[in-house]
C-alpha cells in the first residue's frame, strides 16, 4: 500500500517511475531515532555498579571472577593430623588379682605413690599418739564462751537483784526499765499510775445551733435582756467580729449620715478666697484690650501708610534675601541670608557632609586644569585626547563653552562608560 499523502486513485496499479523513498527515512525517523546503543563488553561488566546488583548470580571480586576454580569436591582448610585416642591415654581402672598386683610392684619404685597414694591424704610419716585416731578429736584450744558484748554495754533487767542497787542506779544513771514510769517521790494525792493529766474537753449536744443563735443556751428559753453601756457595745461593735459581717475597720461610722464632716470649722465661706486674691477680680475698664495692642501709640515710631501705599509692608524680613551675603562671615553674625541649611538636611545630611562639602561645591564652575586636578587626586587619570572629549561632554551638558562643575564631568564620565 502506497505511503503517499494524496488519495491513491488506483491501488491495484503498480505505480510509474522510479521510487527514491528509503525505509530509514522521513520525519519519524529524525525525531525519534531508532539507535542500538552498544552494550558493555563482557570483560568490563564486572567493574560497573550493576554488576554488584545483579540477581540470580554469585557476585564475587572483580579481581577473582575469571580465577579458575579447584573441584567442588575439594576440601578447604588445613588437614588435622592424627593424635592418640583416650582409651590408650587413659589407664584401665578394672585391673584386679594378678594386674593390680604386677601394677603395685611398679608403682612401689616411686616416691610420690608412697607419700601421695591415689585417694588418700598426704602422709608424711608422722606417729600420732592413740588419741587422735579418735573421730572426735579436734586440733587446737577449744575457746570458752565469754559474755556477750550487749549485755557488757547494756546491763539486763535483774542483773543487780538488790532492789537498792538499782535505785542508785536509777539516780546516778537514770537507767530506768524499759517502759518503767519515772518516779520522782512526789507526794500526789491520788494515784498517779492510773490518773490521766490535762483537762477533758465536755461534749455539748446542738453545737451548730449554739453557733448560729449563741443567746439561746437553755433550750427554747432566752437569756434575760441585760443593759450595758453605749461605749461598750460601740467599742464591741469595733473590736470583735460578727458572724455573717465584715470586721469593722473604722472606715465608716453608723451613727453620722455620708454629708458629716469632722473637725472644727474655722470661719465662715468667704467671697474672696485664695484664687481670687491672686487673680483679682478686674473691673470693665481693666478686662478692655490695651489701647496699644496691634498699633503703636509713640509718636514718631508709628507705621501710617500715605495714600497708594496700603499693601505696604513694615519692618525688617527675618531672611535678609534683599541683602548680599559677605564673602567672610563673621561668627558673632546672627543674620540668616537664606542659605542656611533646612530641617532635614539637618536630620539627613547630604553624602560628603561629614568632609565638609556641600551640593554648592559640586555644581560650582571651575577651570579645566582644577577639574583634572580633582579627578587626578581620587584616582582617575585620563589621557589629554579622552580628557578633551568628556570635558567637551561637559561643557554641552551645562551649555556653556567656559568652565564646568564637578557634577557635570562626573555625568559625562558616566556616559562615555556606557558606551
Amino acid at each position: 500500500m502506497s505511503t503517499n499523502r494524496t488519495r491513491e486513485s488506483f491501488p491495484l496499479y503498480r505505480p510509474a517511475g522510479l521510487d527514491l523513498r528509503k525505509p530509514d527515512e522521513g520525519v519519524q525517523y529524525c525525531v525519534k531515532p531508532q539507535i542500538q546503543e552498544p552494550s558493555t563488553p563482557e570483560h568490563i561488566k564486572r567493574w560497573r555498579q550493576s554488576y554488584k546488583h545483579s540477581t540470580g548470580q554469585t557476585i564475587t571480586h572483580p579481581g577473582k571472577v575469571y580465577d579458575p576454580l579447584p573441584d567442588q569436591q575439594f576440601p578447604y582448610g588445613i588437614k588435622t593430623k592424627g593424635s592418640i585416642h583416650v582409651d590408650d591415654v587413659l589407664v584401665n581402672k578394672g585391673d584386679q588379682g594378678v594386674k593390680k598386683f604386677m601394677k603395685d610392684l611398679r608403682e612401689d619404685k616411686y616416691a610420690s605413690h608412697t607419700r601421695e597414694p591415689l585417694g588418700r591424704g598426704y602422709n608424711r610419716g608422722h606417729e600420732f599418739p592413740p588419741i587422735v585416731n579418735n573421730k572426735d578429736f579436734r586440733f587446737g584450744v577449744s575457746t570458752k564462751a565469754s559474755e556477750s558484748t550487749k549485755e557488757v554495754l547494756y546491763n539486763p533487767v535483774g542483773l543487780f537483784e538488790p532492789e537498792e542497787t538499782r535505785k542508785q542506779y536509777i539516780k546516778s544513771h537514770g537507767m530506768y526499765d524499759a517502759g518503767e514510769q519515772k518516779k520522782r517521790d512526789y507526794n500526789w494525792k491520788f494515784n498517779p499510775d492510773n490518773h490521766m493529766f490535762g483537762k477533758s474537753e465536755k461534749i455539748a449536744s446542738d453545737e451548730m445551733k449554739l453557733c448560729l443563735m449563741p443567746e439561746n443556751k437553755g433550750g427554747d428559753e432566752f437569756p434575760k435582756t441585760k443593759i450595758v453601756s453605749k461605749h461598750v457595745e460601740d467599742f464591741r461593735d469595733v473590736a470583735e467580729e460578727a458572724v455573717g459581717k465584715t470586721r469593722n475597720l473604722g472606715q465608716t461610722n453608723p451613727y453620722v449620715n455620708t454629708e458629716h464632716r469632722f473637725g472644727l470649722q474655722l470661719r465662715k465661706k468667704d467671697d474672696w478666697d485664695a484664687a481670687k486674691c491672686i487673680r483679682g477680680e478686674g473691673t470693665k475698664l481693666h478686662v478692655e484690650p490695651d489701647q496699644d495692642l496691634g498699633r503703636s501709640t509713640k509718636h514718631g515710631f508709628r507705621n501710617l501708610t500715605k495714600p497708594g501705599d496700603d499693601n505696604r509692608v513694615f519692618g525688617v524680613p527675618t531672611i535678609r534675601d534683599d541683602i548680599k551675603k559677605p564673602k567672610l562671615k563673621s561668627v558673632a553674625d546672627t543674620t540668616a541670608y537664606g542659605d542656611d541649611p533646612a530641617a532635614n538636611e539637618i536630620l539627613f545630611p547630604q553624602r560628603f557632609a561629614d568632609m565638609g562639602l556641600t551640593l554648592e561645591d559640586f555644581m560650582k564652575p571651575r577651570p579645566k586644569d582644577q577639574i583634572k586636578r580633582i579627578f587626578a587626586a581620587i584616582g582617575y587619570e585620563y589621557k589629554a585626547g579622552k580628557f578633551e572629549g568628556i570635558y567637551q561632554r561637559a561643557q554641552d551638558i551645562m551649555h556653556t563653552t567656559g568652565d564646568v562643575s564637578v557634577q557635570a564631568f562626573m555625568k559625562a564620565v558616566q556616559e562615555m562608560d556606557d558606551l
